[in-house]
């Protein structure tokens, strides 16, 4: 019987396949072997961190989707409070003026007169 060595031969380890393109791979192998990294050690990392979003993903997840923010807006829809609220707190922003700048440009684009020119 031979002996296996390292992560091969450990019961507590699985390997896992994958195809990528071949120019992604290189550089892959490039930049561990430039930053002196084990490219099990990055690829059990990057699975780690995808797991784990996945299972507990972050509270605005599903709630802030700026492109369906900005297509209401654009299109004189106003943005639910929640939205507006989401919003503000990712720009960093106080959110009684995006709610002020959320109501005036959805009135602009009812009909109002515009009281900016």
């Amino acid at each position: 019987m031979t002996s296996q060595r390292g992560k091969r031969g450990d019961p507590n380890f699985k390997q896992v396949t994958g195809l990528i393109p071949k120019a992604l791979a290189l550089r892959f192998k490039a930049l561990c072997a430039g930053t002196e990294r084990d490219m099990s050690g990055v690829i059990e990392q990057l699975i780690v961190d995808w797991v784990e979003k996945q299972e507990h993903p972050a509270p605005s997840d599903g709630i802030l989707d700026p492109v369906i923010f900005l297509k209401k807006l654009v299109n004189g829809t106003r943005p639910t409070d929640a939205e507006i609220v989401e919003v503000a707190r990712a720009l960093d922003i106080q959110k009684e003026s995006l709610f002020s700048f959320c109501d005036q440009l959805t009135a602009k684009t009812k009909g109002e007169p515009d009281n900016d020119v």
